[in-house]
């Protein structure tokens, strides 16, 4: 089992081509704060910022079923928990989104 570094600023610094895309299954955790333990589900690590996304635990988990965090070199850190209906509406925007930019990326390419 692995817990991720609170901080971003105390993980190991990566370039843009040693970018790391993790997919876990429970093997991985989070704990931002004392009592807020996040099961990792997929950490994504650039050179200047992380993406976590997860599902809480304990008290949190009553109310909402997943979460995401990012975090910054230099200690910025930025949190969305979302409960079933919100989580549902977010993937739905971004599924859009991507639809969008596709047909974006087809037309300037022209």
């Amino acid at each position: 089992m692995f817990e991720i570094p609170k901080t971003f600023d105390q993980t190991k610094t990566v370039t843009k081509d040693e970018a790391t895309r993790i997919i876990a299954n429970g093997e991985i955790f989070f704990t931002p704060k004392l009592e807020e333990r996040i099961e990792v589900t997929a950490w994504f690590r650039y050179p200047s910022y992380d993406f976590i996304f997860g599902l809480p635990t304990g008290k949190r988990a009553e109310k909402e079923c997943a979460c995401m965090w990012v975090r910054y070199s230099g200690g910025k850190q930025y949190c969305v928990y979302f409960d079933k209906q919100e989580l549902d509406d977010t993937l739905e925007a971004l599924g859009h989104l991507q639809e969008v930019q596709e047909e974006f990326e087809k037309v300037t390419k022209k």
